[in-house]
C-alpha cells in the first residue's frame, strides 16, 4: 500500500520499515522471533478516507525478518459475547502473543475464528476484517 500524500499505509519491502497513519483500531506488531505482540502508538486525529487533503501523524516502525503487522477493523476488537463483554484490543495483543501462523491467510483465519468463538451465539453487528502483512527480510537474488 502506498501513498506518497500519507493517508494510507505504506510499506517499503525491502527495508521492512512500516509507515502509516493510523486508523481507529491500531495496528498490532507481532514479534515473529520472540512471540511478542503490541500495539503501535494510536495518534489523535481524523478518521481515515472521511476527508480529503487531511495531513495525518506518521508513526514508523522497522520490521524484522518474519515479523507480521496485523491490520483490522473495529468490529474485531468491538464483537460482543452473549454477556456483552467486547473482544477488546487487549484480548486481541494477548492472542496474538501465542500465534505462531507461518502465512498471513493462517494469522486471519486464527483472528476471526478466535473471534467466532468469543462471540459464540451474539449476534454480530459489525464487519469482522483482518489483514496480516509478514515481512519475510530482505530479498536476496541468487
Amino acid at each position: 500500500f502506498f501513498s506518497s500524500r500519507r493517508r494510507h499505509t505504506r510499506f517499503r519491502n525491502v527495508t521492512g520499515v512500516q509507515t502509516c497513519a493510523l486508523p481507529i483500531s491500531p495496528p498490532i506488531v507481532l514479534d515473529g522471533n520472540r512471540g511478542m505482540a503490541y500495539e503501535m502508538k494510536k495518534a489523535p486525529g481524523t478518521v481515515l478516507g472521511v476527508m480529503e487533503d487531511v495531513d495525518y501523524e506518521e508513526e514508523r516502525v522497522t520490521l524484522g525478518a518474519d515479523d507480521q503487522l496485523i491490520l483490522y477493523s473495529d468490529g474485531v476488537s468491538e464483537a460482543m459475547n452473549p454477556l456483552n463483554e467486547l473482544f477488546s484490543e487487549e484480548r486481541l495483543v494477548h492472542f496474538l502473543g501465542t500465534l505462531r501462523a507461518v502465512t498471513s491467510e493462517g494469522a486471519n483465519n486464527a483472528i476471526i475464528d478466535r473471534v467466532r468463538v468469543f462471540a459464540g451465539t451474539a449476534p454480530q453487528a459489525d464487519d469482522i476484517t483482518v489483514l496480516t502483512l509478514i515481512y519475510r527480510g530482505p530479498r536476496t537474488d541468487t
